[in-house]
């Protein structure tokens, strides 16, 4: 009986190996020939367009500079090297922040107006009048959230500011996740690197919606599975649950799950 359940055992260890190693080639297929772009002039499209020939020497040159820049990366020690990258990441934020004029649009600009509403006593939204909340149910766990935020500060300035600070602690547990994974410090280095240097999540803070809390706690939730598969102490388990629950209340759109 044994000898059968570790034989199904291995063949399912298998194929989940196969088909992520499948999903991966053709994610890194898709990558390499095209690229998506979203126009203003669409509400909610996509476009696929080939990439131009330029991008592949661009590619290559990138990736020489991360083999160059190694020796450089040997002597700065992780955390220094985690903490000046967050320090340049938050003064670009505040720039960001700064020059922008605060504006959102569409649902999160639905959503966030229904926090504020719900602040001041204002239910509305969730009737047939208002609309929004009452077609769109599924978002009340985003706007619960956001009406903490207006709590503090009714401004789209503070929510994008929380977004800078779930972007960080995304990034650590990406660091620490990692750091699980692999003991040697410059895989975990190059991470760090490659992961600040994902500029569509530094311009992502402007968007408020659920995406980038929702990743934050899917993080958490695998970091504290992965230290318990490693640890066995049962005091992550603790916080393990909670962390799995909070991606569905903060997460609460299928795109923003499907992001994680």
């Amino acid at each position: 009986m044994r000898q059968l359940f570790n034989i199904i055992f291995n063949l399912g260890y298998f194929l989940i190996l196969t088909m992520t190693a499948i999903a991966l080639l053709f994610l890194s297929g898709q990558i390499l020939l095209s690229h998506t772009y979203i126009p203003l002039r669409i509400a909610e499209g996509v476009q696929f367009v080939s990439n131009p020939w330029y991008f592949y020497p661009i590619l290559l040159l990138f990736l020489f500079c991360l083999f160059l820049i190694r020796p450089l990366l040997e002597k700065v020690q992780t955390k220094h090297l985690f903490w000046i990258l967050s320090l340049i990441f938050i003064a670009t934020a505040i720039f960001l922040i700064t020059a922008y004029d605060g504006r959102i649009r569409a649902d999160a600009k639905h959503v966030f107006n229904a926090a504020l509403a719900f602040n001041r006593g204002d239910y509305s939204s969730l009737t047939t009048v208002g609309s929004y909340m009452y077609r769109n149910p599924h978002q009340l766990g985003l706007m619960t959230l956001e009406r903490l935020y207006a709590f503090i500060s009714p401004t789209t300035q503070f929510a994008f500011s929380m977004n800078v600070v779930w972007t960080l602690l995304s990034h650590f547990l990406i660091y620490k996740i990692t750091a699980l994974l692999n003991a040697r410090e410059i895989i975990q280095k190059y991470t760090i690197l490659l992961t600040f240097l994902f500029l569509p999540q530094l311009f992502f803070v402007l968007f408020v919606y659920g995406t980038i809390p929702g990743l934050f706690f899917c993080l958490l939730s695998l970091y504290a599975l992965s230290s318990w598969i490693r640890k066995e102490t049962y005091s992550m388990l603790c916080w393990e649950l909670p962390a799995s629950v909070w991606p569905a209340s903060c997460a609460t759109t299928t795109s923003s799950l499907l992001s994680c």
